[in-house]
């Protein structure tokens, strides 16, 4: 693809009468290849017009604000646009597709000796969320960025895990939002954790960086999370960060999803259908409570429904659950990011029924976005 195409193709995008300043606003067939999880076959072909109106600082700066920059940036590098953008925005990209590489590899290191000595430990477990899908979905891994290393344990192996992660030279600590300035946690800090949430607190290994580049935590990269990168004591430090659950969420306190583990090679995950639907959890409600953050679990939603799934096992978890709503609205808005429809539609048609007795569903789109749109989010063929 060349610049003369692109700018022919100028020309011919719509005029939207002022600059495009968020993800959801760049043509769909563009946004969709630069939040596929695989830069696949099937999107091969001509590039999608590249509009001339984009204000890449605001779309980069929301790119941070859902934490997919380095999907982002490399799938635009990928596609060969990278020269399109302005050199500040096109080095911040760069800077955090290097940092993601690393943080890939040190924790990936340390989520195989932690699910090894687990196994000795005859502990069942399942590694969750960000973590999990890298290796599932995401080509390379390192695009899918994840500040910490989400594990799943049955509740009778709490106390287990907790001693195999310690043997491991991991410490239950406490820091501040930043991912900075990680200290040991004290017993009552740990105590007042383990008493709100279905999860053990924060077990934390540092990796001192020798022989470190010199741009590591120098700009144009920016330390915040989900990086995990800091000086202590007058070191470059990566904090390799394990959050281990005994429940997903305390919606599903009751549940026994490691009763169906996914039974492919490599780290132990969930089965494909609990996944759709605890990531749809996730991004339908969260979006309520974490404006401009939702789009990362969009991107998974999305390349996971390019997976074959068992319709009749994910109906009867949702109806289970009773979570009708989320995935309605999360598979839907999937859909349109990928631009394939591949929901059965029976099965959209119950999903938008209320259940009886229940005033249930809600519009997240405005939340994930950031303002009010039209009903047609993201459903868009061309520029």
């Amino acid at each position: 693809m060349t610049i003369a195409h692109h700018a022919d193709g100028i020309a011919r995008t719509r005029d939207r009468g002022r600059q495009i300043e968020g993800l959801h606003e760049l043509p769909q067939p563009l946004l969709s290849r630069l939040l596929a999880a695989r830069p696949d076959a099937r999107r091969d072909g001509e590039l999608p017009l590249l509009p001339h109106d984009v204000d890449w600082y605001a779309v980069a700066r929301e790119a941070e604000s859902h934490a997919i920059r380095p999907l982002f940036g490399h799938r635009l590098a990928g596609l060969g646009l990278v020269a399109e953008l302005p050199e500040k925005v096109a080095g911040a990209l760069e800077a955090d597709c290097r940092h993601a590489r690393i943080q890939h590899s040190l924790q990936q290191r340390d989520a195989e000796r932690i699910s090894a000595a687990m196994t000795a430990a005859s502990v069942r477990h399942a590694f969750l969320k960000g973590f999990a899908y890298r290796q599932l979905l995401y080509s390379p891994p390192w695009v899918r960025l994840s500040g910490d290393i989400d594990i799943l344990v049955d509740r009778a192996n709490v106390d287990v895990a907790r001693a195999v992660l310690r043997e491991l030279g991991f410490t239950q600590a406490s820091c501040a939002a930043d991912y900075q300035n990680y200290r040991p946690a004290t017993p009552q800090e740990i105590a007042e954790v383990e008493a709100r949430h279905h999860e053990l607190a924060q077990f934390v290994r540092n990796f001192r960086l020798e022989n470190a580049p010199t741009w590591l935590l120098e700009r144009p990269y920016v330390q915040r999370p989900p990086f995990a990168f800091e000086w202590v004591d007058g070191a470059p430090t990566l904090h390799s960060c394990v959050d281990v659950h005994w429940a997903l969420h305390f919606w599903f306190a009751r549940a026994t999803p490691l009763d169906h583990l996914d039974q492919a090679e490599g780290l132990p995950r969930l089965r494909l259908e609990w996944n759709l639907l605890f990531s749809s959890f996730k991004l339908y409600f969260e979006s309520f409570d974490r404006p401009r953050h939702g789009f990362a679990q969009l991107a998974d939603l999305a390349a996971l429904l390019e997976l074959p799934v068992d319709w009749p096992l994910l109906r009867s978890l949702v109806r289970a659950w009773r979570l009708e709503d989320a995935a309605f609205y999360a598979l839907s808005a999937a859909e349109r990011l990928s631009g394939r429809r591949v929901l059965p539609a029976a099965l959209l048609d119950e999903w938008a029924q209320p259940a009886r007795g229940r005033v249930g569903g809600g519009d997240f789109v405005p939340f994930l976005v950031g303002r009010r749109v039209p009903g047609d989010f993201l459903w868009r063929s061309g520029p």
